[in-house]
């Protein structure tokens, strides 16, 4: 077991292993049963709170890795090249701030979860991973 995980996760399995290592099936199933709020309210909340955080997710959003990658460059998106990430990266952003309001909006929070939705097969998945990591592995923000 120990040299299989030395050798990594296959690269088609790492969104669902890193969706359940971190805890986002858990709560993603919680939330689908009906014991939690899902992603669905909290992008309700997120679009219902028009604050002065919104206000700089929405100056940071375009700044996300600028021109080093095409699905968040607005001009590559503007184009047709690429289905541009920039609006669900807004959506993930908002929603997790959203869900964790006591901490809000930080500095860096955008290429979190820009990364997770390059890495991750959806918007919703990006959502819990990425809220997973800032309440449980890394809580200390």
């Amino acid at each position: 077991m120990a040299q299989l995980a030395w050798q990594g996760v296959p690269h088609r399995l790492r969104p669902a292993v890193w969706l359940e290592a971190v805890g986002g099936q858990r709560r993603k199933k919680a939330a689908a049963a009906g014991g939690a709020k899902s992603y669905a309210d909290y992008l309700g909340e997120a679009a219902a709170a028009l604050t002065a955080q919104a206000k700089e997710i929405a100056l940071d959003i375009p700044r996300t890795f600028g021109q080093r990658h095409v699905r968040f460059s607005p001009s590559a998106a503007a184009a047709g090249a690429h289905a541009s990430l920039l609006p669900a990266l807004e959506r993930v952003v908002s929603a997790v701030v959203a869900a964790n309001s006591r901490r809000g909006y930080w500095q860096g929070m955008n290429f979190l979860c820009g990364f997770l939705l390059l890495c991750l097969p959806s918007e919703e998945d990006a959502f819990w991973v990425a809220l997973c990591i800032i309440d449980d592995v890394i809580p200390c923000l």
